[in-house]
């Protein structure tokens, strides 16, 4: 027995074939107009996971990043008022080696009026603030760390602890510095604490009252402010030293990072975006077989009774 395919299921599976090139040119164009290989997972689920994937990572990244930005914001200006912090206190031991060669209180007095002058910039050190947070106020860095710097005695206001950022997978980053540790040590024997405004108030006392002391009393005392200027400048340095140390780290941090962001939108942009070439070449293959499969339905129509006989 023949068998022949009747003209209604030659009409369905020239429909079926035209709705399947249809559909695929129509993916296509969506391909090509959008710039995205996958709109939906059911066309790739192993690849949308790897687009959420990166998508989060990138995420991530760009979070530390600005994370890392912030935080060395604070540190770099804190840095630049330590040196100049320092800058003062190099400043503040020559007048007191120069003090120590004059015998005219005309002169001391107007030292000791040049050292008011500093504490007063000190002051402004101390409690510098950077978009509303203070940079020498520790973990407390919303409370203003000093008072009584110029007039005295000297007051701390803001924690003994370190301001710290937390980063992923590298150890925290000190960023506000406890003013009560950047400002006062202990002197080279340990036995002592320094404080530096406090240095340069006496300082200031020693010179507006030489004839309070004898001679030998006066250069005793006006060699230990030069002594206790030099312990503080290179301890302050040595905290610039930490803080350089930790700008440093934030560039490491940030290259890596960003290099890490970097390979994530590469691997995102080759998942996601489709081959240009390649589907326009498919979208025109598709094209030809949709218009094969309409001329062949056109051809079914064209049948008569005549075609049978």
């Amino acid at each position: 027995m023949t068998l022949r395919i009747t003209p209604h299921r030659q009409l369905q599976l020239s429909q079926l074939h035209t709705q399947g090139h249809l559909s695929r040119s129509n993916l296509l164009q969506n391909q090509i107009s959008s710039g995205e290989r996958i709109h939906r997972p059911s066309e790739d689920p192993e690849g949308q996971r790897t687009i959420l994937n990166q998508q989060a990572a990138i995420a991530r990244l760009e979070t530390q990043v600005a994370s890392i930005q912030y935080s060395r914001t604070y540190l770099h200006q804190g840095n630049v008022e330590l040196l100049d912090a320092n800058q003062l206190l190099v400043q503040a031991k020559s007048l007191a080696l120069e003090a120590r060669q004059s015998t005219e209180q005309t002169d001391l007095n107007i030292i000791a009026s040049e050292l008011d002058g500093y504490l007063q910039t000190l002051e402004s050190i101390a409690n510098a603030k950077l978009d509303g947070r203070y940079l020498f106020s520790g973990a407390t860095n919303d409370t203003r760390p000093f008072s009584g710097i110029v007039e005295g005695p000297t007051q701390y206001h803001g924690s003994q602890s370190s301001g710290e950022v937390v980063l992923a997978n590298v150890d925290d980053v000190t960023v506000f510095l406890s003013g009560d540790e950047v400002f006062q040590h202990l002197n080279e024997t340990g036995d002592a604490r320094i404080d530096i405004f406090e240095t340069i108030r006496t300082l200031k006392d020693d010179l507006r009252n030489r004839a309070h002391f004898s001679q030998d009393e006066w250069g005793a005392r006006i060699d230990r402010r030069i002594d206790e200027l030099q312990q503080s400048s290179d301890h302050v340095l040595n905290v610039v030293g930490e803080q350089s140390v930790s700008l440093q780290q934030f560039d490491r941090l940030q290259t890596r990072a960003e290099d890490l962001k970097h390979e994530a939108q590469i691997l995102l942009s080759d998942t996601q975006s489709p081959d240009f070439a390649t589907a326009v070449i498919q979208l025109q293959e598709e094209q030809n077989l949709l218009q094969y499969s309409l001329a062949t339905v056109t051809r079914i129509f064209d049948l008569s009774v005549l075609d049978y006989l």
